[in-house]
């Protein structure tokens, strides 16, 4: 794991309403997380429901 995708992944839990759970899912659908912030806009097709819409607004 590289140091953009260990400080990806952690951003992930400290958006309100995304948890270790959410994280999870999230880095599986959108392979990892570096491409779930690079490809942010995306996430809302991706993920139904307000975990999309939080990673967009962060």
């Amino acid at each position: 794991m590289t140091d953009q995708e260990r400080i990806c992944s952690i951003a992930l839990t400290q958006i309100a309403g995304i948890g270790p759970v959410w994280a999870r899912n999230l880095i599986q659908a959108m392979g990892s997380a570096v491409d779930v912030f690079d490809r942010r806009k995306e996430v809302p097709e991706v993920m139904k429901g307000v975990a999309g819409a939080r990673v967009v607004e962060a």
